[in-house]
């Protein structure tokens, strides 16, 4: 086994030997945030035991509350319109790109009403979101936006 693939492969050993799968405080867990921060230049991780745990996890941060409207792509995993819904909010799907598959930010602009609190969008496949033109809609009504990158970590 090659050194990097070696380590990997203890380092899973390690957290499944310890019983302990998930959580703050595990000292695997907490290097493996540290490892993220410092690849994604900055900022602060925070591992989560699913997507759907981890969006739901930034709705509540956000201060999303039931009967809060989030836009969501149409095109996406049932994770992103479920997270929405297990705090009360109501998920609105949103018309994507058919060339990207991502949310059509001109769609997203044409959705954005009042009763909307959050954006969440899904970087699909490895292909970046327009972030210029979604964050642009979004702050001038003043709505947090949720990047969902695990279709595409690393991606520019």
């Amino acid at each position: 086994m090659a050194g990097s693939t070696r380590t990997a492969y203890e380092d899973v050993a390690a957290c499944i030997s310890s019983g302990e799968l998930s959580g703050s405080g595990l000292g695997i867990i907490n290097a493996f945030e540290r490892r993220m921060e410092e690849w994604i230049g900055g900022g602060y991780v925070v591992s989560a035991s699913s997507g759907t745990a981890a969006l739901t996890v930034a709705l509540i941060a956000l201060g999303i509350q039931p009967g809060d409207v989030v836009l969501l792509p149409s095109y996406t995993w049932a994770a992103t319109a479920l997270a929405p819904l297990l705090i009360g909010a109501i998920p609105r799907f949103v018309d994507i790109d058919p060339n990207s598959y991502n949310i059509s930010p001109t769609a997203l602009a044409a959705a954005i009403t009042p009763d909307v609190k959050a954006i969440i969008v899904v970087h699909m496949h490895g292909i970046s979101c327009d972030m210029d033109e979604i964050i642009c809609h979004a702050r001038e009504q003043g709505i947090a936006v949720i990047e969902d990158c695990a279709q595409a970590h690393g991606a520019l």
